[in-house]
């Protein structure tokens, strides 16, 4: 699963808020990277723009709290977003469910589920998930089980609900959900605090049109589960409304970049 603090649902937010992230992945041979080494995709940025105009300020801000803190980044999306904004996430393949990966060690529980997806067919809030196509899911494989691969293709589960052990199929399907304000904001509240900050991270350019502004940034961290570090650029879309609050966001990153520096490379 990709680390929490890059995949950006909201922004970034979502990858470990648990909307599952796990594609079909082996490991080879880790890229060696030193952590204390500044990459050279910083050293050539290390100017960098400065806003515009407000909204262009806004929305650096927005990215500059999410860097620094879980308390900067909560107080940002307070403040700036609008009480009926939202967090566009990026599309997948796969259920369309989340969990908490701390609330209950080596237990998948369903604590949400995206409308319209597959999963929203068959599995209900406090569902916990006991095998997927055969493994048994325990602390060691949460992020490597097989939601995620190929569209169409149908997953066997064994679920348990209301103490009674129930079979499920679920054809993955392509998942395009978005996030509330509330839901945004509990799932940073679900967030450890500690370590939340990268090794670094740099907010390299904002350009805008009328109300839309995109901000291009970066940053390099280590990876919660395989412990190697990573870097990787993200850009981050703003749409803001008459009030200059933001109305919608989304982002698109290198996740695939992010598996490859960590050894893992997609199989079929």
């Amino acid at each position: 699963m990709i680390n929490r603090k890059f995949t950006l649902i909201g922004i970034i937010v979502a990858s470990s808020y648990g909307l599952f992230a796990t594609g079909h992945m082996e490991a080879i041979d880790p890229i060696e990277l030193n952590p204390e080494e500044t990459p050279e995709v910083t050293k050539e940025h290390a100017v960098t723009q400065e806003p515009n105009n407000k909204l262009e300020g806004i929305a650096r801000s927005w990215m500059e709290a999410y860097y620094t803190s879980k308390e900067a980044w909560s107080s940002a999306v307070k403040f700036h977003l609008d009480e009926s904004g939202e967090s566009v996430a990026s599309r997948y393949v796969g259920f369309g469910f989340g969990f908490d990966p701390n609330q209950e060690t080596g237990r998948m529980l369903v604590t949400s589920i995206v409308p319209n997806s597959p999963a929203s067919e068959v599995l209900k809030v406090g569902d916990e998930f006991l095998t997927v196509n055969g493994m048994r899911v325990n602390k060691a494989n949460l992020d490597r089980l097989p939601f995620r691969g190929k569209p169409g293709e149908n997953v066997r589960a064994l679920i348990k609900r209301d103490g009674k052990n129930i079979k499920i199929n679920v054809s993955r399907g392509v998942i395009s959900g978005s996030y509330s304000k509330e839901q945004i904001l509990n799932n940073i509240q679900l967030q450890e605090a500690e370590d939340w900050s990268p090794i670094e991270s740099n907010i390299i350019e904002t350009l805008s049109k009328e109300n839309i502004v995109y901000v291009l940034h970066w940053a390099k961290r280590i990876d919660d589960t395989s412990k190697l570090p990573y870097e990787a650029y993200g850009i981050t879309r703003f749409t803001f409304n008459e009030e200059g609050k933001i109305q919608a966001y989304g982002s698109l990153g290198e996740d695939r970049f992010i598996l490859e520096q960590q050894g893992y490379k997609i199989s079929r």
